[in-house]
């Protein structure tokens, strides 16, 4: 078996090699390799295993850059909650971590980052840190009866709340939609003190993965107006609640509930047997057991660091870290928050 930096010419095979795999996503595709390049100027640094000219296993990494003065390999940008590897192959893994170690000292980087969704004691036996900084809660799709009876009293309130009230969501067709959701989810990061990716991100989604079907846009109206929305993510058995946000003078609506809600039915009607609630840091409980009344299994992952030229950060305490940048963030005029978000949002990932 032999390691090797997948160029161009190789992607077709790296294409079927991806699809073939039963524990595949949508994070190992072509499709999010051009995502992440076209919005964030990530470069794939594509690595594969091979034997007698056939994939046996991968490891898709990206060289992520900030401002020119540090850098990081990071498998897999903007996800978590699926494996890296996708065979069971352990002298595979131990070659592809090497290659990685090697071509992290060749790019100068300070640490690796690989992302997990189950622990990788070969990665703590090649010196890799672990930490477990987030979880993915993900609910099991039955019925809709089913999974409604899988909800807590209170969470069935609320979606009762948002119907009763007039609330509800529709499939977003247009651009126009896509642009209304972004200027929401905009406002609420601000509220919150988040950095914000541009909305050519939303808009390459959309343009890549709306041919094949691998992306939905769920847009919450009251009184004809939208007032939030959900972007999800659709993968063979699976539905990923991306991004979600709602016009924070409508939260007695119970916007999210409802969304999800949606999201389970749809998951439903589309044959899905998990639906993902996207990623949770392992500090914020509200937002956790919030997820667990619907029915969700809390799911760990795994991110384990190999230092290079830098420590990497205490991932613990790193989102804390940004405390008092978040009050700032929410006082500056929207012209900046747009030019210097997208530069925190992309090496953050």
């Amino acid at each position: 078996m032999e390691v090797s930096l997948i160029s161009q010419k190789d992607w077709p095979e790296w294409d079927r090699f991806v699809k073939g795999q039963p524990n595949s996503s949508l994070y190992h595709t072509l499709e999010w390799k051009n995502i992440l390049e076209a919005t964030f100027g990530y470069k794939a640094r594509l690595l594969a295993v091979t034997s007698k000219t056939e994939i046996i296993d991968i490891l898709p990494l990206y060289l992520i850059s900030l401002l020119g003065i540090r850098k990081k390999l990071v498998c897999i940008p903007l996800s978590g909650s699926y494996s890296a590897f996708l065979s069971e192959d352990s002298t595979a893994h131990s070659l592809l971590i090497e290659a990685a170690v090697d071509l992290a000292v060749r790019e100068g980087v300070q640490y690796i980052e690989i992302r997990n969704n189950i622990p990788h004691d070969i990665l703590v036996h090649h010196n890799f840190i672990e930490h477990r900084p987030f979880y993915f809660p993900q609910i099991e799709i039955h019925n809709a009866d089913a999974n409604k009876r899988l909800m807590t009293h209170g969470h069935r309130e609320s979606i009762a709340k948002f119907q009763k009230k007039g609330a509800h969501i529709e499939v977003g067709c247009k651009k126009d939609d896509l642009k209304k959701f972004y200027a929401i989810l905009e406002d609420m990061y601000r509220e919150f003190g988040t950095p914000i990716f541009s909305y050519s991100y939303l808009e390459n989604m959309w343009n890549i993965l709306k041919p094949q079907e691998n992306i939905a846009l769920y847009v919450i109206k009251h009184n004809e107006k939208i007032i939030g929305g959900g972007c999800m993510l659709l993968y063979r058995d699976q539905m990923i609640y991306k991004y979600g946000a709602y016009i924070l003078a409508s939260r007695s609506l119970c916007p999210t509930h409802g969304l999800v809600w949606f999201g389970i039915t749809e998951c439903v009607r589309r044959g899905l047997q998990v639906f993902d609630l996207g990623a949770t840091s392992a500090g914020d409980k509200g937002l956790l057991q919030f997820k667990k009344n619907f029915g969700a299994a809390e799911n760990p992952a795994y991110f384990y660091y190999f230092p290079v030229k830098g420590e990497p950060p205490e991932m613990e305490t790193y989102l804390d870290s940004f405390q008092l940048i978040k009050r700032v963030w929410k006082l500056l005029p929207k012209p900046l928050l747009r030019f210097i978000g997208p530069q925190f949002y992309k090496w953050i990932c």
